[in-house]
């Protein structure tokens, strides 16, 4: 990993914008010290970079369709059975290089009292959906929506410069009802 650190306090709009520069690249990973900073300025960094960092896209095809996409969480420790999620991404990663399919299956579950999703890919425990991802998902679920797994993004992984990267994945979710009979007309006309 790099240690990118800033010697003097960058203003939010600077902070924001790298942020999301080395974000949405993945170029490096992102790992800062915050020992120039007063607090107020640790506080807004924090919150614009876990904003970037546990960012959820979300587009709405229609009133009863919400397709949802983030980053994996928790794929760098063993599964629940002992096996490496890692191995499990490695697998995934190899069959969309050969441009087969995955399939994205999620578990719901409760941690320390709180909602949980474990993420499989192929069977295959591969890591979790984010903790505030899964409380809202189990709001969804309780409000009558169905969430269904319907792609992933593997990666990362070991390079020649780099033999230690580890894999990640971003998850593509479809959070659905069924639509009302005035929503399916309205969609015909």
């Amino acid at each position: 990993h790099f240690l990118f650190t800033f010697p003097v306090v960058l203003s939010s709009a600077v902070a924001y914008n790298i942020c999301r520069f080395l974000f949405l690249t993945r170029m490096i990973i992102l790992e800062h010290t915050f020992d120039n900073y007063n607090y107020e300025s640790l506080q807004k960094f924090t919150y614009i970079f876990v904003r970037i960092a546990m960012y959820i896209n979300k587009e709405h095809p229609n009133p009863w369709t919400e397709l949802w996409d983030f980053q994996l969480v928790g794929s760098s420790f063993n599964g629940d059975t002992g096996v490496s999620r890692q191995a499990t991404l490695r697998r995934a990663a190899k069959k969309q290089a050969e441009f087969e399919s995955v399939i994205v299956g999620l578990e719901r579950y409760e941690f320390d009292g709180n909602p949980a999703s474990r993420v499989f890919f192929d069977g295959r425990e591969a890591g979790n959906v984010p903790a505030d991802v899964a409380l809202e998902l189990a709001e969804m679920e309780s409000a009558g929506y169905l969430v269904d797994g319907e792609d992933c993004d593997v990666y990362g992984g070991p390079e020649d410069d780099f033999p230690d990267k580890k894999y990640g994945a971003r998850l593509y979710l479809r959070v659905w009802r069924q639509p009302t009979t005035a929503e399916r007309e309205a969609s015909f006309a």
